[in-house]
């Protein structure tokens, strides 16, 4: 709903992004990305590389579950071992980034079109990550419980190709 439509929600990202981005590195193991985190109670810890100067991938807490559970119940692994791999080898390398000066619209259709459940925010450097989350949770929050249903109208362009 919110992803489509020709106008703008007049609602900039970074309004309503998670500021703090949680970070491991491509050798961290899955095991630090689960303590991470359980600790800061999040979904995605994002996954940097050149010592923490750039970003190449996200991992969720359903990346997790997966590796976990093929270690578990298809018995690929001993299951100690799964704890042990390596974030590089279960890491998504897609992911997305997005102006903190941008239209929530825009976050939401890249996550919607690109099948991102989150992006990393910028301005000038990385200042926060932004989730499926953040949009609805924190969008109505600031905005109202009629955010989502006024989002769209029937005379707005609901095409594929966003109005930005």
């Amino acid at each position: 709903v919110m992803a489509q439509g020709a106008g703008r929600l007049e609602l900039q990202v970074q309004k309503v992004m998670t500021d703090k981005i949680h970070s491991l590195g491509t050798s961290d193991t899955i095991l630090d990305a689960i303590a991470v985190m359980a600790a800061k109670k999040i979904r995605r810890v994002a996954i940097t590389a050149d010592n923490g100067k750039s970003y190449a991938g996200i991992v969720t807490n359903k990346d997790v579950m997966r590796l976990l559970d093929s270690a578990y119940s298809y018995r690929v692994m001993r299951p100690e071992d799964a704890f042990k791999i390596k974030l590089l080898q279960v890491m998504d390398a897609g992911f997305g980034t997005i102006d903190a000066e941008e239209d929530v619209r825009a976050a939401a259709w890249q996550m919607m079109t690109f099948g991102f459940g989150g992006l990393i925010v910028m301005k000038e450097r990385p200042v926060g990550i932004i989730t499926e989350r953040d949009l609805i949770h924190r969008a109505c929050k600031i905005k109202g419980s009629d955010f989502l249903k006024d989002a769209v109208h029937p005379q707005d362009d609901t095409s594929d190709k966003p109005s930005w």
